[in-house]
């Protein structure tokens, strides 16, 4: 096994693409370099491409819309942490809507719990992604792993969440800067505190990116597809359809961005403080 493949953290629970955690997986499936980063240019961008075979893999856990749901991160360098997000496709990984945020100091514990989104639309199987921007320590990088999940939810219609952000996938464009934790401009549905932010009791302020054309206030619409994610075969998708809407924002009490029109409410989390959003606009 390479030292690189020692080196970073990588997603324990749900079981991953090719993760040795999952015992479906053998030596010739599983991926021993799984803790290493996306390329700088983006090129293996999402899921390092391993979701493309997806459409014969099976579901490896379930999401309850509006019920607890524990994350586990496993690995030692956690290079003093950084910032996490947890999002979610419904449409093969072409559109990725953030269902929460761990701002700083992430992954520094080795589980997260969080509340998924109670608007959550059911679907037989989705995409579970999970990245992280470490921070201070080694060079800046983009992490992400990806899990097959069904969703139970109470609608089947599509609903609207913050676009995943991304950060050193572009090449020379859009990188993080070096010593300092990324803090996402709309962080989703639920989000945490944590690092050089937990002692923060609002909302910290959010990280501008040099050289950087994209708009990280943009949201994304997801939900359910005509034929379902299952039947999808992303394999010979002739590229990403992104359907983005620009959210108008404006500051918040609390020194957050959000969209005009949405209400939120502070909720404790054992040893965190985080806050949870809902739109008003159903």
């Amino acid at each position: 096994m390479s030292v690189s493949s020692l080196a970073h953290m990588e997603l324990k629970h749900p079981w991953p693409f090719r993760s040795s955690f999952d015992p479906n997986n053998n030596w010739s499936t599983i991926d021993y370099s799984m803790t290493n980063p996306l390329w700088l240019n983006g090129s293996n961008y999402p899921c390092k491409h391993y979701h493309t075979q997806y459409r014969s893999m099976p579901v490896v856990d379930t999401l309850v819309a509006g019920s607890s749901y524990q994350l586990q991160i496993s690995g030692t360098a956690y290079h003093d942490g950084g910032s996490c997000q947890i999002a979610i496709s419904y449409d093969g990984g072409q559109t990725w809507g953030v269902i929460h945020s761990i701002v700083g100091g992430c992954p520094l514990v080795p589980t997260y719990d969080f509340i998924v989104n109670p608007d959550l639309p059911s679907t037989s199987k989705a995409l579970l992604s999970w990245t992280w921007i470490n921070s201070k320590v080694g060079f800046r990088n983009l992490y992400q792993n990806c899990a097959i999940v069904r969703v139970n939810g109470s609608i089947s219609r599509s609903i609207t969440l913050p676009a995943l952000y991304l950060a050193n996938v572009q090449g020379t464009q859009c990188l993080t800067v070096e010593g300092t934790e990324p803090v996402y401009p709309v962080p989703g549905a639920s989000w945490q505190l944590g690092g050089s932010f937990s002692m923060y009791t609002s909302y910290p302020p959010v990280t501008v990116l040099a050289s950087c054309s994209i708009d990280y206030t943009r949201n994304v619409t997801i939900g359910p597809l005509s034929n379902d994610i299952a039947s999808l075969d992303v394999s010979t998708d002739p590229g990403p359809r992104i359907r983005m809407v620009r959210s108008v924002v404006e500051p918040s009490e609390f020194g957050r961005f959000v969209p005009i029109g949405t209400r939120f409410f502070a909720r404790q989390h054992p040893g965190r403080l985080f806050w949870q959003m809902r739109s008003s606009m159903q």
